[in-house]
């Protein structure tokens, strides 16, 4: 359970760390975060830019608990209970307006959908199951740790850019068999 906790520690590291610095590289960027969460439906407008530091302190917080071993099951921890209120959130949004564009990852023009709450769910899933699997130790071995490092981070880069994965995927049935 060692290796498989710590490629959730990457995964997730690597996803909030993305996410912070979206948000967090400068005023302009902060700017447009806390902009955006004003224009959501659920969202007063006088609360946006409280709620932005509280989701920038969040992400910031779980990158910092992951980073460090004898913290990482906290941080795996909180990082699910982060991404499930991250889901909910997501969910109420696209229930009142289907067409918010995602934040998540920076400025997008694409629409939060289901497959951003589902993104939202299975990390969540992971994060937990990390943070189970996290509270055991062992002789640890470097090949092992590279690959479960490695892995996480691979499948980390999938989750951040799965708008753009799932862009490259032909919409139209038509299209799939044309293109055979």
């Amino acid at each position: 359970m060692f290796y498989l906790a710590l490629a959730c520690r990457s995964l997730i590291g690597m996803v909030f760390m993305v996410s912070a610095l979206s948000k967090l590289r400068g005023r302009a960027a902060f700017g447009t975060f806390v902009s955006w969460l004003a224009s959501l439906p659920v969202m007063p407008a006088r609360w946006s830019r409280a709620v932005a530091v509280v989701i920038a302190v969040a992400e910031v917080l779980v990158v910092t608990l992951l980073a460090l071993p004898w913290t990482a099951t906290a941080g795996l921890a909180f990082a699910a209970a982060t991404l499930a209120a991250f889901a909910a959130g997501a969910f109420v949004v696209t229930r009142h307006e289907p067409n918010v564009p995602c934040q998540c990852f920076g400025p997008s023009s694409v629409p939060l959908s289901g497959r951003h709450v589902a993104r939202d769910v299975v990390l969540c899933a992971i994060a937990a199951l990390g943070a189970a699997g996290a509270a055991g130790q062992m002789a640890a071995r470097l090949p092992a740790i590279t690959l479960s490092v490695g892995c996480g981070l691979a499948v980390s880069l999938l989750v951040i850019f799965l708008d753009d994965v799932v862009a490259l995927i032909p919409r139209n049935p038509a299209s799939r068999k044309a293109s055979s």
